[in-house]
């Protein structure tokens, strides 16, 4: 049966970007970016690599900005049935990193004297079969 074990998730990267100028009487709105890349190593594992970035307004204003990148180095073993390689790649394994960021944002913020930022969940489901639907449309068009 295929499945995967996780060796180490780690930091990368990280940027805080607050204006306290900017007032936060009204409701913040957010915008969120994650972003995705996969390398396979020299010894056989795979590194994924996982970026959020985290724009909050308030009114037309923004009030902070939040990036970070981690990564996570994983051993896919597919012998026998199971999921596929890349929908291991693309989904499971972010979303096992994708709480580690969400708890390195809202711990970030709330140092920063701010409101704990709690990004929401995201679909990696959804996202891999948008990313698959690009990828037959653009190689159906050549």
């Amino acid at each position: 049966m295929a499945s995967f074990s996780i060796k180490k998730v780690y930091l990368v990267e990280s940027d805080f970007k607050y204006n306290p100028e900017v007032s936060t009487s009204e409701s913040a709105r957010f915008d969120l970016e994650v972003t995705m890349s996969r390398m396979d190593t020299d010894n056989g594992d795979t590194l994924i690599s996982l970026g959020v970035k985290v724009i909050a307004f308030s009114g037309d204003a923004s009030l902070l900005t939040v990036t970070a990148r981690m990564d996570g180095i994983f051993d896919f073993n597919l012998d026998g049935a199971g999921p596929a390689e890349d929908y291991l790649a693309n989904v499971n394994a972010p979303a096992i990193i994708y709480p580690f960021v969400r708890e390195h944002i809202a711990s970030l913020t709330a140092k920063a004297g701010v409101d704990a930022l709690l990004i929401p969940p995201f679909n990696f489901v959804d996202h891999y079969q948008r990313l698959k639907e690009k990828t037959t449309s653009e190689s159906d068009e050549k």
